[in-house]
């Protein structure tokens, strides 16, 4: 049935190139604006069958199919489909992660970039498989259209005064601040803007929750553009001290003032240190080995767990949150006692003396509401949960994208503790005997459980996205997935259930991933993984009210499940009846243009001409003033940006230096700076032994450039290697164990660059690229070339062979014995004994005599000025046979191919 049928619309996105009028702008009376239909977007896509669906702003969200081979440049890959993906004309994209899993599949995040600022929330994902084929890719981007970078109209100290609202301080950690552009991946923004990030944390005070933010205020207006939690609670969650006396073994650390709660073997490479809350967040001290503080022994104890059951279920063991992505080990800080009878458990990143640690925190509740938080495993399970969701999708907490965080985090505890469906259930209060917090499998029912939950999106709660109202209903409306989640798993079981939800987390969700994004990404993660309970997760998500787009659901033709919803797909509209959708009719645009939005885009490789009427190509090279060409598309060279109208011109970033120094970074003023852990020194930036600054193992690129934190040296220091001088095979890339010299990622599976055959098809390796030519008429056949075998297109015709040389231009194509060129030289015909005036037969055909030299059409000998010596092969000069045009042409085909 339909719940509530919308149209789906492309918004005007910035073009490739930039922006031309269509001949005649449609001017329609009545109904939606044009935009391009679903066959246009995808054939810009993929080729072959691509499906393609769109968030509720018309913009691409997920497209899956035969999309194109990844290559060796995922960044190269997304340039090419710029047009659909309405990315702008010379912004830049970031390579955030690039991984290949067990089973050999690939996975690339990408965010994007204007004069070297990140698009905060925004990120394209692609996957592929083993040999590079790409099968899907999943967008959330903001429609950035007339922005331009311009310095922040104040400066950060002021930044941090408005976001705290007058709140003088003092602060739980000194505030930070960070420049980003903010687009409308941010619930309730219009428009594209330079917005301060300021991170505040507010001292904890007793019977209240921790407060920590990020605030984005619009860097020109001081605007406060939105406010997104860092705390993530679960607002009734409780946890149980261990007052039962059972004896548990902890893991601690001798150090000079004796046995303390700090814990380095639990987890290798995880730290996890236990805190007093009763007594200012000091380190506990175990007396003649014995800790006596039974709530602190109980939460060293389920933290512990919960901390070695992500290794060795997920292997996730990457709590080091001061890089980013999150690195490999790091701190874990739990808090025992936090509060005065605090009936609340929550997890929240806190920066604390410049670093930044993942923090714990248990209350003891009051004994009515709940008892300590400290005894309950499955609520450790989920507030750790909520710094693995950190860690990957690094899901916003509001909204549908914080429920499915939320709702993570309760599927991690479940997991952690699967004897029943209940979370929290062992430490509830005296008020609520027999009660749980949440229950995945009956979330609905007020029997169970304290705080009733929606289990199927016709119950979703709208909810005001602010503190007071849970942040849209991040714990009320976690309900429906986890209903969806206890459904699978009946069908299933545990072990598919944490594949697929942490597959999908790591690999196909974002930051502001909805519930829809939610249900295809299980769907393709399933897939991936090969199991055979794929038909069963589809039917949990059908079952809550969520089809999967795959699956068909109950949506009528040119529609799409989205929410609850049946959504018109991209070039289409509610009929009047409001029972299913129709065509739009669509604008009329030149060709190389794309309609969006009700206007026309020149695709990537195109740009307007001087009257704007129609898209002609970007000549190589001459992307403009301040621009250079990456693949197809013009970009801005570095301390440029697009120009506000959207035209492929590139204006100055204001402040801005090109540092050429890899260790260096402009500061915004015109200069170059060195960063931390380097020191100028002899006119460089050079490493400071002892210390790494900002940079750790997993490493960076800056070209081909590796830059990584060595902690294999004492002291440690900063690194630098250039892949190109450390092997002439290598490039720097992601790879499984971070950045590192590697060879350059590739698409050709077996195919070498000397090629194959594959029926008449030459195929062949072109950097990293499968390519395939078909031969037609001739054959694909191995020969010689410069000295190498090659598998090609043979360049000779029947009863010729190619005869290689010193120098691979002058090889040729010679009849063979018995044959000679006929007379238009593009053939080998039998010799038939009888040679023009001036010439022999040979074995090979008819050759000029000494003194002799074939004429311009190789018809005949025509006396030399000089004279010389016979040469061989029919009427031919010492070595271009009859055919010295055609094999040219073709060995220069051969030459581009391999260079």
């Amino acid at each position: 049935m339909f719940f509530a049928l919308t149209t789906a619309v492309l918004l005007a996105a910035g073009p490739v190139s930039g922006r031309v009028q269509a001949a005649s702008p449609p001017q329609p009376a009545a109904g939606p604006p044009a935009v391009a239909t679903r066959a246009q977007v995808a054939s810009q896509l993929g080729s072959g069958h691509v499906d393609v669906q769109f968030d509720a702003r018309g913009r691409v969200s997920l497209a899956r199919g035969a999309l194109g081979a990844l290559g060796s440049d995922p960044l190269a890959f997304v340039r090419e489909r710029s047009a659909p993906l309405g990315l702008r004309g010379g912004e830049g994209l970031v390579l955030l992660r690039h991984e290949r899993v067990a089973e050999g599949t690939q996975h690339v995040r990408i965010g994007r970039a204007i004069a070297g600022v990140t698009v905060a929330f925004d990120q394209i994902r692609l996957h592929a498989t083993a040999d590079g084929a790409v099968y899907a890719l999943e967008a959330e981007t903001s429609p950035l259209d007339g922005f331009i970078y311009r310095p922040p109209g104040f400066p950060p100290t002021e930044a941090v005064r408005r976001a705290a609202g007058g709140y003088p301080g003092p602060w739980a950690s000194p505030p930070s601040t960070g420049l980003f552009i903010v687009g409308s991946r941010l619930e309730g923004v219009t428009g594209a803007h330079l917005a301060y990030r300021v991170t505040l944390a507010y001292p904890f005070k007793a019977d209240e929750l921790p407060r920590a933010e990020e605030v984005y205020l619009d860097a020109q207006t001081g605007e406060v553009l939105g406010r997104l939690s860092l705390v993530q609670t679960a607002s009734v969650t409780v946890h149980g001290t261990n007052l039962d006396g059972a004896t548990v073994t902890l893991n601690a650390t001798q150090d000079t003032g004796g046995v303390s709660m700090l814990d380095t073997a639990s987890v290798a490479g995880v730290t996890f240190a236990l805190l007093n809350g009763a007594n200012s967040n000091g380190l506990y001290t175990a007396t003649g080995g014995t800790l006596s503080d039974r709530g602190a022994v109980s939460a060293a104890e389920v933290v512990a767990k919960a901390l070695a059951f992500d290794k060795a279920t997920f292997g996730w063991d990457r709590w080091d949150f001061n890089t980013s992505p999150v690195g490999a080990g790091g701190t874990v800080l739990g808090i025992a006692h936090a509060g005065t009878n605090l009936n609340n458990a929550f997890f929240s990143r806190l920066t604390s003396n410049g670093k930044i640690y993942g923090v714990m925190q248990f209350g003891d509740g009051d004994g009515k509401l709940f008892t300590p938080l400290e005894k309950c495993l499955d609520v450790a399970g989920h507030e750790l949960g909520h710094g693995v969701v950190a860690g990957n999708a690094d899901l916003v907490y509001h909204n549908q994208s914080g429920a499915l965080n939320e709702h993570f985090a309760d599927v991690l505890g479940w997991l952690l503790q699967p004897a029943d469906t209940g979370i929290g259930e062992h430490c509830i209060g005296s008020s609520f005997p027999g009660k749980a917090l949440r229950d995945m499998c009956d979330p609905s029912n007020s029997a169970k459980v304290v705080s009733p939950q929606p289990a199927n999106m016709s119950q979703y709660q709208q909810l005001a996205d602010t503190s007071e109202t849970d942040n849209g209903g991040v714990h009320v409306n976690s309900g429906i997935p986890n209903h969806a989640a206890c459904l699978y798993k009946q069908g299933s079981s545990f072990a598919d259930l944490g594949k697929v939800w942490f597959r999908a987390l790591s690999k196909h969700l974002g930051p502001t991933s909805d519930f829809q994004a939610m249900v295809e990404g299980t769907m393709t993660s399933c897939t991936e993984l090969g199991l055979t309970t794929c038909q069963a997760l589809a039917s949990a998500w059908t079952q809550v009210g969520l089809a999967p787009s795959s699956s068909g659901g109950s949506c009528p033709p040119n529609s799409t499940a989205q929410n609850g919803q049946c959504t018109c797909n991209a070039g289409y509209h509610v009929n009047a009846a409001q029972t299913g959708c129709e065509a739009d009719t669509t604008t009329a645009c030149p060709p190389h243009a794309t309609s969006n939005g009700g206007q026309c885009y020149c695709d990537t490789g195109y740009e307007p001409d001087a009257a704007g009427q129609a898209c002609v190509p970007i000549n190589a090279g001459g992307c403009g003033a301040n621009a250079h060409q990456e693949g197809a598309s013009c970009v801005c060279d570095p301390c440029f940006q697009p120009g506000a109208n959207e035209s492929s011109a590139c204006v100055a970033v204001p402040g801005c230096a090109v540092c050429t120094d890899p260790l260096s970074y402009s500061d915004g003023s015109g200069h170059c700076i060195c960063i931390p852990g380097t020191a100028l020194s002899g006119g460089a930036c050079t490493p400071v032994a002892g210390t790494c600054g900002l940079e750790n193992y997993t490493g960076r690129c800056v070209g081909d450039r590796l830059i990584y934190c060595d902690d294999t040296t004492s002291p440690i220091k900063i690194a630098t290697i250039d892949c190109t001088k450390n092997s002439t095979h290598t490039v720097c890339a992601f790879g499984s164990n971070g950045f590192d010299c590697q060879l350059p990622a590739s698409s050709c599976g077996a195919v070498p660059d000397t090629g194959a055959c594959v029926g008449n098809d030459a195929q062949y390796c072109s950097s990293g690229t499968l390519q395939s030519v078909a031969c037609g008429a001739t054959p694909c056949r191995a020969y010689t070339y410069g000295g190498v075998a090659v598998h090609f297109c043979y360049p000779c015709p029947a009863h010729a062979t190619w005869t290689d040389a010193a120098v691979p231009a002058n090889g040729s194509c010679n009849c063979d014995s018995g044959y000679q060129p006929n007379a238009a030289g593009d053939a080998c015909v039998a010799t038939t004994g009888t040679c023009p005036a001036h010439s022999t037969a040979t074995a090979s055909g008819c050759a000029c005599d000494s003194g002799y030299q074939p004429n311009a059409a190789g018809t005949a000998c025509e006396a030399t000025s000089t004279g010389g010596g016979k040469k061989s092969g029919g009427c031919s000069t010492g070595g271009g046979g009859l055919w010295p045009a055609l094999a040219l042409g073709l060995m220069a085909l051969l030459r581009r191919r391999r260079s």
